[in-house]
């Protein structure tokens, strides 16, 4: 299994992140890491009605198919973790967001069927977590070949760098979470296609998504009858990351932290990068 990547990230990989807030590195992760991963979601699929972290986005919202969404899988099975701490995705998060350490927020599997008529909505996902910071990245691993019809994400140019966090939606149905911590709603995005270019990625397995927390982006349901769309994301903060203690999260972790103090050292989030006896 690949675990350096130094010669699949380059210059213009780093510097498309820094200016679109996405870049897409193609075959990142070799076979073996596929399977690994396809392996350790099919255990979890298996066992989603034990999972206290395991929804139905699609029938929760009473939609065709099956939406499956599930956080925290590296708190309880193995094989996640091993793929989060061995494979390349640390090392490329520290390089592309110029931090020299990284830690792991969480992890979250991202399942829709074949048939699933469930979208997810334009969001950011920074305003789903309990950080703040430049330094938060989100790293999405296809284990299907990804097609826009299939659930391809779409991304928002250059919306990281607004400074703007706009209200989250609940994905079930679509509606805004009102608050004055907000900026607001999100602006019309398929309305205004000139004034907000997009970027969808159709991907084939080994292919990664990285994107800033606060890049707004998006995906239709799967319409295919026949291919599946296993996503698996992990969430990753750098030096500059903060603890932000917001109760409208639903992801409730850090226990005994407060608003502005760092993570280092919190068992909630483990260290990754450098690795146990990396040099450099």
């Amino acid at each position: 299994m690949n675990q350096h990547p130094q010669s699949a990230l380059t210059e213009a990989d780093i510097e498309t992140y820094r200016k679109d807030g996405v870049v897409c590195l193609r075959g990142l992760l070799d076979a073996e890491w596929i399977e690994h991963l396809r392996r350790g979601v099919e255990v979890a699929l298996e066992h989603a009605d034990r999972s206290p972290n395991a929804r139905n986005i699609a029938a929760e919202a009473g939609k065709a198919g099956r939406f499956h969404n599930e956080q925290s899988l590296w708190r309880t099975h193995d094989g996640f973790m091993q793929f989060i701490q061995d494979s390349p995705i640390a090392e490329v998060a520290a390089r592309l967001s110029g931090s020299q350490g990284v830690r792991l927020y969480n992890d979250h599997l991202l399942v829709k069927e074949p048939g699933t008529d469930a979208p997810t909505p334009w969001h950011q996902d920074g305003t789903y977590f309990r950080l703040t910071g430049d330094q938060i990245l989100s790293v999405w691993v296809g284990l299907d070949p990804v097609r826009r019809e299939t659930g391809a994400m779409s991304f928002v140019k250059g919306s990281h760098a607004w400074n703007k966090m706009f209200r989250p939606k609940a994905f079930a149905t679509g509606s805004d979470r009102e608050s004055d911590a907000f900026d607001g709603p999100l602006p019309d995005i398929d309305g205004n296609p000139e004034e907000f270019p997009t970027v969808c990625y159709e991907m084939e397995p080994g292919d990664v998504t990285i994107h800033h927390a606060l890049t707004i982006h998006g995906a239709l349901g799967n319409s295919s009858s026949t291919v599946r769309r296993r996503g698996y994301s992990i969430r990753m903060a750098g030096d500059d990351v903060r603890y932000a203690d917001r109760k409208w999260t639903s992801y409730v972790i850090g226990e005994g932290l407060r608003d502005g103090d760092r993570i280092d050292g919190h068992a909630d989030f483990p260290s990754l990068w450098p690795r146990v006896g990396a040099k450099g």
